[in-house]
């Protein structure tokens, strides 16, 4: 294994375990979390299957962690693929900027957010991250199969 192979596994068991302990805060009860992303853009973000527990060997959420974004989670949709999570993630991030800007508290959030960031940041941020996700999630290229 060379030095960017290991590099990655390491951020990808950071980001993992900051998911764990992320979805133990929010008092998920939840099954086991993907032992590897089901998507990411390292060293920026990562999304992650969450096990049902009441269907057991389904994602019944996604959760999204990283460097560069604050940790999330959403509902799987009935899609269950990564790329609805994006959206889905995307969306309710630029809707909680639109609160936010508008002096709302967003309805039913469960971000967690680095200690040092000012809440005076938080819109731009949410609205500047949710657009990036949407975009990916529009980006085909993003989501082809390796040959």
């Amino acid at each position: 294994m060379d030095e960017d192979e290991q590099k990655f596994e390491l951020w990808c068991d950071h980001q993992r375990q900051g998911v764990v302990d992320y979805l133990g805060r929010q008092r998920l009860a939840h099954g086991e979390v993907g032992e590897w992303p089901a998507w990411d853009v390292y060293p920026h973000a990562a999304l992650w299957a969450v096990e049902s527990l009441k269907r057991p060997g389904f994602v019944g959420w996604w959760a999204i962690s990283g460097d560069d974004v604050p940790n999330d989670y959403v509902t799987c949709g009935p899609q269950r693929h990564p790329r609805e999570a994006l959206r889905d993630i995307g969306n309710r991030w630029l809707a909680a900027a639109v609160a936010l800007l508008d002096g709302r508290q967003p309805e039913g959030f469960t971000l967690a957010l680095p200690d040092a960031l000012p809440q005076a940041d938080l819109a731009p941020l949410l609205s500047l991250r949710g657009g990036m996700l949407l975009s990916m999630a529009d980006d085909d290229d993003m989501w082809r199969e390796e040959p």
